[in-house]
């Protein structure tokens, strides 16, 4: 692969994923202090969207990034290339699609002038801005990605190693020692679940997404509860059970909506016209 392009590619990942973190301070930020009271997409539906959008991009993000960051490093054939540029293409559409929620919800329900809600307004329109200059870069940086082979053979354990690869490479540089389990090559998810074979993401990845589900469900339950009890027990664990039930459907459908799309199952892939199989 073409050095320049791999740099390309690696530029552009850290620059979306940093547009992810920055929606993401811009999610949490805007739900508390003074622009609660006068944030209108603090309610549903805007707020079930930007809930869905934030996660989305921030675990999307990170995962291009962490890619693009072992296609540098010679770790990746070139044919990962098109799954970092489709993270790159998901990450711009869950935030673009939250921003543009956002924005009706400003139109439709007008608060009254202050400083808390100029200063919403400001650091919504500085979203859009951002936004518009990462997709001005990936255009720029990704204009003949579909001439690239894609590769058919990945699965969440691919993914597992990417991650894994980003706080390697990141432990390396700073000069840390590095866990045990990070220094047993490049698929150290492989010996992560050397003894959880039933649950291992390179041969049961449905399974493993499943299990994921339910423990970002707990996790996401777990923080509510911060929030303070219900009046009732009853409601109390209502309400948690809902909220792991909505977080379980949640990963589930994405891994089965976009896992083939990232790169993160075996899928239906067809090599684009004149690729070399």
């Amino acid at each position: 692969m073409d050095e320049k392009a791999s740099r390309r590619a690696f530029r552009v990942s850290a620059l979306t994923a940093a547009l992810a973190i920055v929606f993401t301070l811009f999610f949490q930020l805007s739900k508390a202090g003074p622009f609660r009271e006068v944030n209108p997409f603090l309610d549903d539906p805007y707020d079930a969207v930007g809930s869905i959008a934030f996660q989305v991009a921030l675990l999307v993000g990170v995962l291009t990034f962490a890619r693009s960051l072992r296609l540098i490093h010679g770790e990746l054939p070139e044919a990962r290339l098109r799954f970092i540029a489709r993270g790159n293409v998901l990450v711009l559409g869950a935030v673009l699609l939250a921003l543009v929620g956002d924005t009706l919800a400003v139109i439709a329900h007008p608060v009254a002038p202050s400083a808390a809600s100029d200063e919403l307004r400001l650091a919504l329109g500085g979203m859009f801005l951002f936004a518009a200059l990462c997709a001005s870069a990936f255009a720029a940086s990704f204009p003949r990605v579909r001439e690239v082979r894609l590769d058919s053979d990945v699965t969440l354990a691919d993914g597992i190693d990417d991650l894994a690869a980003l706080i390697r490479i990141s432990l390396a540089r700073s000069g840390f020692g590095l866990p045990l389990w990070l220094q047993m090559g490049r698929r150290p998810s492989d010996r992560l679940f050397f003894h959880l074979a039933w649950l291992s993401p390179r041969a049961h990845p449905w399974r493993f997404a499943c299990a994921l589900g339910l423990l970002l469900g707990l996790i996401v339950a777990a923080l509510q509860l911060q929030e303070g009890p219900s009046p009732s027990a009853e409601t109390t664990l209502l309400v948690l059970a809902l909220f792991v039930s909505i977080e379980f459907a949640a990963t589930v459908t994405g891994f089965a909506l976009f896992g083939g799309y990232l790169g993160l199952r075996p899928g239906r892939l067809r090599p684009p016209r004149g690729a070399v199989r």
